[in-house]
């Protein structure tokens, strides 16, 4: 397998690693700021791959939550929504993660791209690279959490972290081969008729026969706000011989 270097992992490492807090840029220079942060997952879809022996896990996903910065930068609190992307190496507990990081939505709001190390648990070492208070101040500095494809970020951290992992060699994983049970996908529109902790169906607004899928953690996206009427769109995928939930959407 050809493998590609990810030095902004390196380079996460190596500065959460030396202990460097992050920085806030403003009119009167540059100042440390940190922050604690937790979100958990709205939406997201896992598959597993093999190659070489190996297998890997890989999530894309949406989670949400809230951040907290200590004193003076309290102003930056507020509702947080994270996306990712994961590659986990299950077989030797080790892994990397990439995604955007977004605080409020309004004149203060923070947006970022955030590299990292994962290990087996699902410790998180990485880097952030950012904006805040309508482009005002430059956001860097280290990031540490606790991630779960289904649990999502626990404990995180901005700036003081003391996580500290091993800088992470990638390449593409599974290059050669296709994800087991992904081959038969089913789509959806209409109003749930059935919903539980197991399973939604849905009647389809053309009229055609109802459609149930079943809900598996952590396949499957959550299920939060959907009741017996909502309009949504759904997409299933075979797994294993089940018609599994992997997309969940509300319409109006």
């Amino acid at each position: 397998m050809r493998r590609i270097i990810v030095s902004a992992l390196a380079a996460a490492v190596a500065l959460s690693t030396a202990g460097l807090a992050v920085a806030k840029l403003n009119a009167s220079g540059v100042s440390a700021a940190t922050a604690t942060f937790s979100a958990a997952k709205e939406r997201s879809e896992t598959r597993t791959c093999t190659a070489d022996g190996k297998t890997y896990e890989i999530t894309s996903g949406r989670y949400v939550g809230a951040i907290d910065f200590a004193d003076p930068n309290s102003a930056l609190d507020g509702p947080l929504a994270i996306k990712v992307r994961a590659v986990v190496n299950k077989t030797d507990g080790i892994g990397w993660i990439e995604g955007s990081f977004r605080g409020r939505d309004d004149a203060r709001r923070t947006h970022a791209r955030f590299w990292g190390a994962l290990d087996g648990s699902g410790n998180l070492d990485g880097f952030l690279q950012g904006r805040a208070n309508e482009r005002d101040a430059f956001l860097l500095g280290s990031l540490s959490a606790t991630f779960t494809a289904d649990g999502g970020f626990a404990g995180g951290r901005l700036g003081n972290g003391s996580t500290s992992l091993p800088a992470v060699l990638a390449g593409r994983p599974c290059k050669d081969s296709k994800p087991a049970g992904t081959a038969v996908r089913l789509s959806v529109k209409g109003e749930v008729t059935a919903i539980d902790a197991s399973s939604i169906t849905v009647k389809p607004r053309d009229g055609s026969a109802e459609q149930t899928c079943k809900i598996v953690s952590p396949t499957s996206p959550s299920t939060a706000g959907i009741a017996v009427g909502s309009k949504v769109e759904i997409r299933c995928a075979l797994v294993g011989t089940d018609m599994t939930l992997v997309k969940l959407e509300k319409k109006s």
